[in-house]
Order: C-alpha cells, then structure tokens, then sequence
C-alpha cells in the first residue's frame, strides 16, 4: 500500500475517535456549555484530521482536487472560536463571550473564503517524498497570526484562572494544560513557525496527530468521575480495535465487488458498535445515579437524625417552659387560697362579715384559675402525647366525690342549686391517678353547675360488669343533637347559648375526656336538646 494512504488511514482513524469524543461530550450534557463547546472543538479537531487524511488520500487525481483537499484543511481554524467560548466557559468568564465568539468566527470565515476563492493563503501544492507540501501566499501569515492569536487568548484565560483554582478545579486544569500545551506545541511549531521560516507547509497534519492527547486528555478532565468507567472504556477500544481492522480490510480489497461488501460490513459495525457503547454507558449512568440516591438517602437520614435531635431539644425546653410555667402560677393562686382559708378559719383573728364575703369571692376565683391553669398545663401534654398519669390502687371513689362537693359547694348554693350523690351500700375502690381523675370528675360537675340556671345536679354511681359507671344529671341549658357527640374533642365549640350563660374556654370537657381515656375508661354525654338538661357518663374499669 502507498505510504500516502497509510499516512491517510492513520489521520482517518484520529478523526474517528475525535468524532467519537465529541458524540459523548454532547450526549446527555444539556445546558452544560463547557461540555458543548469542547464537543464542537473536538468536532472540527476531527474533521480537520479528516480533511489533512483525504489530502493524501486523493493526491494524484489531478491537481485541482489536490488542490481543493488541500484547501479544506484550513477548515480546522473553525476549532479556534470554539477553544476560545470553551475556555470562557470553563472559567465561568463569561462577559461579553458572545460578542467575542462572533468576531472570532466571522474572521476565521473570512479567511477560510479567501482562501477557498483567492491564491492568497495557497498558490500550489507537491509531494515532498512522504509529505505533501504547499507554497504559501502573501496572506499565508494572517492566517497563522489568527491562530496564534485564539490560542494565545484562550491560555492565557486558563492559565489565569488555574493559578487561582484548589482542589479538584486545579486537578481538571492539570489535565487540561498538559494536553494543551503538547497540542499547542505541536501545532504551533508545524502550522506556524515552520511555514513562516521555509515559506512552505509540509508538517501540517502533525498537530492532527497529537490533538488525541490534548483532546482526551481534556475530556477526561471535564469527565472524571463520570462517564469514564472502565467498562465504558473496553467497549470504546473493542469497537475502536474492530473499526481500524474493518478499515483495512476495505483498503486492502481486491475489486470494487469486494470494496463494497468490507464497506457494507464496516457500515453495520459502526451501528452495532455504537449500540453497544451507548448500552454500556447507559448502565454506568444508572448506577451513578443509583449512587447519587443512596448519597441522597444517606444525607436524608442525617437531615433526619438532626431535625430529631433538635425535636429532643425543643421538647425539653418545651418540658422546662411548661415547669416553669406550674411554677410562676401555680404558686401565686395556691398562696392566695392559704391566706383566704386562714382568714375564713379565724386564725389571722376574728373578721367582720362583710371581708369573710370579700375572702371568700377571691378564693372562688383563685380556685377558678388555678383549676384554668392546671387545665392549660394538662392539655398541652395530653396534645403531645405525654400525659402523666400515676396510677395507684385503693382509690375511693366515694371520698373523692365528697371532696369535689365540698368543694364546690360554695358555687352551687350561691345558685340555689342542689347537688345530690346516689351512694352504693358498698364502697368503691379502683386504680387511678386520684389528682388526675379528681380533675377530670370536678370538671364535668362543675360544667353541669355552670350551665345550670333552675333545679340541680344528681349523680348516681352503679357497678357492673367489672366496671364503674357515674352518671351525672342535670336540668341546665342542654347540649344541641349536632354538638353532643364532639362535647368531648377538642374541635368542640360552644353554642351561643352557653357563652350567654357563663365564661369559659372549652377545655374542660376535652381534658377530663382525655384523663379517662388515659384511664382505660371513656366518657360521653347525652341531651335531648337545648332546654332539655344533659347527662354525662363516665366508664372506668374496677
């Protein structure tokens, strides 16, 4: 085989791979102008191969075509303006970039006219043994100038920023210099300096040869970490190894017959071998973003982890608010109703009757808020969930109602209410919070009393079952049909009757709800209507 066709065959095969290059670079890469600008340079770094390799191929054809191929490699320079965006764009310097790429372009496509239409960049080319030469024009040297221009400019904005990159950034520049300055040695020293010394270009194809180092030298910079799996990279040179072997077969053909069925051959294989590479790369994309998952789960379940250890934070502070909170005014109320008890017991001496009526009025409204601060306190841990409920056995059932009308005595006879308790013959003992559910009966009692305007309350206490059950009856303003069964929630509201009668907030009912339940127990209400009286029960196992 002549040596011009092989010198052809190797610059086609350089122009191949180029070409593959930039398909990866520009497959999947969506907005990322770095990766599309370097595919594009990787292009025409391509196809400048091709043109330098069907220069040597076609030579001998009549001069014109050999003139014409000759020609066509300055197409290269239109790798230039796409070097110069890549570098803007990989350096995030982007100021005025279009501008500037578009001046770039319409002088490299000046000259690439001139020199296709004039003898003012080519005037002849001859084969020199090995090489095919050129004798130069006068413009020959604008067209060098050109070049040495756009890669001055383009390294110079590399260069700045490399000595201002860290980490990784410098790694990916590292990469990129070294392949650079080899290509840029090469085709500087070949399509400049030398044609400006011997007036003639018969080394031009040299930087073809080593664009393979700076362009994939560069492409593994920009990829690192992505695409280039070791898988990814056996099927590239398994296809690549079949391509050149398919390629020589067809140069080494004997008859046009048999030219045709390597090409055939070599045409499908092309498709397959593609196929077969996007396939591999494929799954390597799946599996790194399978990775990115497991990396998005990992850093979830740390988000997670420290939004609960912040939660555990809150929730103490939230227990310390609450403490304090007992504290700031529980104190104050409790210390009231001591001195009241000890002015209405004599103990401060004796008082007239006006100030025992005075004494006795602010300790009903101490009582009062004291009990809306315990109410306060106790629903917001019953809302969270933390209720504290001790229980203990033995707790009378009987004395505690004793208590609770003791207590509430005052109230109801000030109403003209009664307050009759149907005890059982036996006493009644079962395990409870005795506070707690003390709180929770005094509540319902004490509602019944409030919306009671004529007649009175009756409690009844009855066992069955293993169960005790209170009922506690009144003659008050009753509870409409549609209210009754969320008397207990905390979605109840009260009716506009009920805010005509007496003041309150509507969380008693919820919490001594929420205390039987937590009880084991449950409680409910019934009422014929509005005018009618209600009647409530509570449940709670012996």
């Amino acid at each position: 085989m002549d040596i011009l066709k092989i010198r052809a065959l190797t610059l086609f095969i350089v122009a191949f791979l180029n070409v593959i290059l930039a398909s990866v670079l520009w497959y999947n890469s969506k907005k990322d102008k770095t990766r599309l600008w370097f595919g594009l340079l990787a292009f025409f770094s391509g196809l400048y191969a091709f043109f330098c390799g069907a220069n040597y191929f076609f030579w001998g054809s009549s001069i014109d075509l050999a003139m014409f191929w000759y020609r066509t490699t300055w197409l290269g320079i239109l790798m230039l303006p796409c070097f110069v965006a890549f570098s803007h764009y990989f350096t995030n310097n982007t100021k005025y970039l279009k501008f500037k790429v578009a001046i770039i372009y319409i002088a490299a496509f000046i000259i690439i006219y001139l020199v296709f239409t004039t003898d003012l960049f080519v005037k002849s080319v001859r084969r020199e043994g090995i090489n095919i030469a050129s004798v130069n024009g006068p413009l020959d040297i604008v067209g060098r100038l050109y070049i040495l221009f756009c890669l001055v400019v383009s390294t110079y904005n590399l260069l700045k920023d490399y000595f201002k990159a860290v980490g990784y950034r410098k790694v990916q520049l590292n990469y990129f210099i070294l392949g650079a300055s080899i290509y840029f040695l090469s085709g500087v020293i070949s399509t400049s300096i030398l044609p400006f010394i011997i007036k003639e270009s018969p080394y031009y194809d040299i930087a073809a040869y080593f664009s393979l180092f700076w362009v994939w030298l560069t492409s593994y910079a920009i990829l690192r970490y992505k695409l280039l799996d070791i898988r990814v990279i056996i099927s590239e040179l398994f296809v690549f190894v079949l391509c050149v072997a398919l390629l020589l077969k067809i140069f080494s053909s004997n008859g046009l017959t048999e030219i045709l069925i390597n090409s055939f051959i070599f045409g499908i294989f092309i498709i397959f071998g593609a196929l077969l590479i996007r396939s591999v790369y494929m799954e390597v994309i799946q599996r790194e973003k399978m990775a990115e998952m497991a990396e998005e789960v990992k850093k979830s379940y740390e988000v997670e982890k420290k939004a609960n250890e912040e939660l555990k934070l809150l929730d103490n502070v939230k227990n310390q608010f609450l403490m304090q909170t007992q504290h700031d005014l529980r104190t104050p109320l409790t210390t009231i109703r001591g001195y009241c008890d000890l002015l209405i017991g004599g103990t401060l001496g004796k008082q007239t009757k006006k100030t025992l009526d005075v004494v006795e009025r602010i300790e009903a409204v101490a009582l009062t808020k004291l009990q809306d601060v315990n109410n306060f306190l106790d629903v917001a841990q019953f809302r969270l969930g933390k209720g504290a409920i001790n229980v203990e056995p033995g707790v009378n059932i009987m004395l505690l109602l004793d208590d609770i009308q003791n207590t509430l005595k005052l109230k109801y006879e000030q109403k003209g209410l009664y307050l009759n308790i149907e005890k059982p013959s036996q006493e009644i003992t079962i395990s409870a919070d005795k506070e707690k559910l003390k709180a929770a009966i005094f509540n319902i009692i004490d509602n019944a009393i409030k919306y009671t305007e004529k007649g009175g309350i009756n409690i009844k206490l009855k066992t069955e079952n293993e169960k005790l059950k209170i009922t506690i009856a009144d003659t008050g303003i009753g509870i409409p049909a549609e209210k009754v069964k969320t008397i207990f929630e905390d979605k109840f509201e009260r009716t506009e009757q009920a805010k005509k009668v007496a003041e309150g907030r509507g969380v008693g009912l919820y919490l001594s709800g929420q205390i039987i339940k937590f009880h084991n127990g449950k409680a409910w209400a019934e009422s014929e209507g509005e005018g009618k009286g209600s009647i409530f029960y509570i449940e709670l196992p012996i």
